[in-house]
């Protein structure tokens, strides 16, 4: 008697047993989800910090910079930042002829032109 209960309780609507089928199937498709993001979002910006720091922390007097998309300068100075202030400056020239300098972020620059690489501009 105990046995057709069992039976019964594990047969469902269908008339399939409750065992087979199933499986895995309800949890591919946010699995799939999960993976896919960490290959095309969370690897290639982690990729790109990376290497957006290690660009950061080369400047070097006499480099050429692009601060924010805006401003072309040389960097002339480079001053180093304390408890008070952590953030690293940089003093940029940015017009040759009228002697023109800007103190800005180390984070702000988006582009470095090495002063030995030769460049268009």
């Amino acid at each position: 008697m105990l046995l057709a209960v069992l039976t019964v309780l594990a047969v469902d609507d269908a008339g399939q047993a409750a065992g087979q089928g199933g499986g895995l199937g309800p949890f591919l498709l946010p699995l799939l989800i999960m993976v896919s993001f960490v290959i095309f979002i969370y690897l290639p910006m982690r990729r790109d910090k990376k290497q957006r720091l290690e660009m950061i922390s080369a400047i070097d007097k006499g480099d050429r910079v692009v601060v924010s998309g805006a401003f072309l300068g040389t960097v002339v100075q480079i001053d180093k930042g304390d408890e008070k202030d952590p953030d690293d400056k940089l003093v940029l020239k940015i017009d040759e002829n009228a002697n023109t300098k800007m103190r800005v972020l180390r984070s702000s620059v988006t582009r470095v032109y090495k002063k030995d690489a030769k460049d268009g501009a």
